[in-house]
């Protein structure tokens, strides 16, 4: 397992690496947040190489970041690729 920082999973990802449907992850102050394709903004942590929502109604998803930090595979499913 190799180290990650939350600056590691900020900036725009691409839903399924589509371009034309944006999402986000941006640190405010200590405080790291997730827009999802449907534009809702949840609370995150990080840990390990993982992000995970902690509000509902998706509280515990998860997704890895991959080592070259340019895709996030969710427990679901679905990616997300810069």
């Amino acid at each position: 397992m190799y180290m990650t920082l939350a600056a590691d999973f900020a900036g725009t990802w691409y839903f399924r690496g589509d371009r034309k449907v944006p999402c986000y992850i941006r640190l405010r102050g200590a405080t790291l947040e997730i827009t999802d394709e449907e534009r809702n903004t949840y609370p995150v942590r990080t840990e390990g190489t993982d992000v995970i929502i902690v509000q509902v109604p998706w509280r515990g998803m998860r997704g890895e970041l991959s080592t070259d930090k340019r895709r996030i595979a969710w427990n679901n499913g679905e990616i997300w690729e810069r």
